[in-house]
Parts: structure tokens; sequence; C-alpha cells
């Protein structure tokens, strides 16, 4: 049993969500498209999202690194956060300061192989753009947006 995924059955002219008072049917065709179809949605395990909660240290905000994007791309955080960016691909990747392929500067990981992380603390308000060198022509971007915080 899958939970908290919604699974799609491919039939001949659409797709329809499979549901327990609404059973598969159809053509054979159907039926190979549709195995086809949950396995592919099952072997993406964690290269589709973020890092798990469990992973995530407390005092920090997470962001995960799919096998060509950040997770979430863009976030907000206060000034004093640490950012901590975790490689949850199978292949290494770079969280590098800049924007268009052209470093700034501010920071750059090196590279992150695969379940390794890195992690910067924003001591500063502003838009910071990142991006990982060996995918930015793919658009493997983000953002980090740092804010003062609430003064109340």
């Amino acid at each position: 049993m899958i939970t908290g995924k919604r699974i799609y059955i491919m039939n001949v002219v659409s797709f329809q969500p499979a549901t327990a008072d609404k059973p598969i049917t159809g053509q054979p065709i159907a039926g190979t498209l549709s195995i086809l179809l949950i396995i592919t949605l099952i072997g993406c395990g964690n290269d589709v999202t973020g890092p798990d909660d469990d992973d995530c240290p407390p005092d920090a905000v997470c962001v995960g690194m799919t096998s060509n994007s950040f997770v979430p791309a863009n976030i907000e955080v206060e000034v004093g956060t640490t950012v901590l960016w975790i490689n949850n691909s199978s292949e290494a990747h770079t969280v590098t300061s800049g924007s268009n392929g052209n470093q700034d500067g501010r920071f750059n990981s090196g590279n992150i192989s695969p379940d390794g992380e890195y992690s910067y603390e924003f001591t500063e308000a502003g838009t910071y753009h990142y991006y990982c060198i060996p995918h930015v022509q793919i658009g493997m971007t983000g953002t980090v947006t740092v804010v003062n915080g609430n003064s109340n």
C-alpha cells in the first residue's frame, strides 16, 4: 500500500486516479502502462524531495539536492540562520554563490558527494543567488533571501 502519494492510472483516453471504490480496469495495455507508471513513481525515492525533517538540525533550515534541482530552490530566512544543503542524489553537486555561472565569492562548497552536506550561516540581510557548477546549464539554481528578524 502506498500512502501519501496520489497515483494516476492511464487509460486509453485520459489519466484518472485509482481509488478504493474505483478499481483499475481496462485493456491490457492500460494495465501495463499502469504498472510502469507506479514503478516509476516508487523508483523516484528521495530524488524528487528535499531532506527529511529528521535529517535537519533544529537550528538550521535545510535544502535538499536532487539530480538536477535544489528543493526548495528559494527560501527566506532571518539573519543569523544557518542553511544546510543535503545531497540526496547519487551525483556530486556544489553550492556556489553567484548567478548565471558567475561566482561572486561569498561561498562555495566545493564538490559535495552523495549523502554529503554543506552549511553556511547568513549574517547579513540580502538576496543571495546560488547554483550547482556542474548543473547550472540545466537550471540547478536557488535563492536565499535573508531578512532582519522580527523586532516585536
